[in-house]
């Protein structure tokens, strides 16, 4: 499965990494050196923040089996690694402050690469994580070289706000577009949701957990009993 929290967080963080600067540009205009030197940073926290989505839901999946210590273990590892890339990295004066997003992405990286490493060992079916995040990683690719090349095309005719927005419209449109023409996303799937939505009565919240797949005569292995510890049976 393949959380729809994680793909959204593909959307944003490619975003966040190829147009950091022209959307700082555009949230201060009128501070345009502080915007430019934030944007590296910016960009760096942009692939963070894919780790940060894997990190929940991984947690989450291992509280569900019953390995609900093993995410804290992880955690205290990151942020072991954190505080440590920040002191190394941060006193070096050739690196500098930049040292801190580089320690943040190291930070959530060993956590999310961990907590996978876990589940791959957890769960009694074989978890098969290029066939996952294969096609959501292309189609992230994709959507970041259509977002830079956009916005450096309008940028050219029209002002920033314009590129960058219109930038952003089409490179979501084209994830969309190739969510569904490679099949990450079937319209069985999208239809469901619609179905969800107008069934709901009014005040109600939906939850969605996931998009889950099963072939016709695939055998499945039943999941364990909810845990103790596991509030609410995230599975």
């Amino acid at each position: 499965t393949r959380c729809l929290s994680d793909w959204s967080s593909d959307v944003c963080s490619s975003d966040l990494s190829v147009m950091a600067g022209p959307i700082l540009h555009l949230l201060y205009p009128a501070r345009p050196e502080e915007a430019a030197a934030a944007a590296w940073h910016l960009s760096v926290l942009g692939v963070a923040s894919v780790f940060v989505c894997l990190m929940v839901a991984s947690s989450g999946i291992l509280q569900a089996y019953g390995r609900e210590k093993l995410p804290v273990w992880t955690l205290l590892a990151g942020g072991a690694v954190k505080i440590a890339a920040s002191i190394a990295l941060v006193s070096r004066p050739d690196i500098g402050i930049h040292g801190a997003p580089i320690s943040t992405l190291l930070c959530y990286g060993l956590i999310a690469a961990l907590n996978l490493g876990a589940i791959r060992r957890s769960i009694p079916t074989q978890v098969r994580l290029g066939e996952i995040f294969g096609k959501p990683l292309v189609m992230t690719a994709v959507m970041a070289v259509t977002a830079r090349a956009v916005y450096g095309l309008l940028s050219r005719v029209a002002g920033n706000g314009v590129a960058v927005l219109g930038a952003i419209a089409l490179a979501a449109l084209v994830y969309g577009v190739l969510a569904v023409a490679l099949g990450a996303v079937r319209r069985e799937d999208l239809q469901w949701v619609e179905e969800q939505m107008r069934a709901a009565r009014p005040g109600e919240r939906i939850v969605t957990s996931g998009v889950h797949r099963l072939r016709e005569g695939e055998k499945v292995a039943p999941l364990p009993g909810v845990t103790k510890k596991n509030v609410g049976g995230l599975l």
